[in-house]
């Protein structure tokens, strides 16, 4: 891993599913998000409009965007619900929509909106009792590209020699 590479952890699970593998992120800050309020949200558009970048919800989401902006990596790590991350998971990724702005432009053959930031994450999902990974792979693929940024890839939390490989070999 380059000595610059900073990780962002967020673990959206619950300590008993967690304790098992937080330690495998040894060089990352880890953010435990179970004590943060964070609304889902809105579709208000302020952080693309109004406000750009900033979310017009005021909560710990505030906090956590500004640790999401200083990283190169982010780890999310989230339980599987009903074949999809749980909500908790699912309200940080749609929050992070400043990331990008109101306008498209095209990425690989695809229409996207263009990136706000001259940045691009390694994204990687790490899921608890997942039964549906080929979706939530795809899934991740989808969020990475709308993100402007490379998914390294969905692991079920016991992969975790893959994990270590995907987050400090590349």
């Amino acid at each position: 891993m380059s000595e610059n590479s900073k990780i962002l952890v967020i673990n959206t699970l619950d300590k008993g599913l967690a304790e098992n593998i937080l330690p495998l992120f040894t060089e990352a800050e880890i953010v435990n998000t179970n004590s943060y309020k964070i609304s889902p949200c809105i579709g208000c558009n302020s952080c693309w409009i109004k406000t750009p970048g900033k979310c017009a919800i005021k909560d710990d989401y505030e906090v956590l965007f500004q640790k999401i902006l200083l990283a190169d990596k982010i780890v999310f790590l989230a339980e599987e619900r009903l074949g999809m991350v749980s909500y908790k998971m699912k309200n940080i990724i749609d929050r992070m929509i400043a990331v990008a702005v109101p306008y498209t432009c095209i990425k690989n053959g695809q229409t996207r909106h263009c990136a706000r930031y001259k940045k691009c994450w390694k994204l990687m999902l790490v899921v608890v009792n997942g039964t549906n990974m080929p979706y939530l792979d795809d899934w991740m693929e989808r969020v990475a590209i709308n993100f402007h940024s490379q998914s390294l890839g969905t692991y079920q939390s016991l992969e975790r020699e893959k994990i270590e490989n995907a987050l400090y070999n590349c």
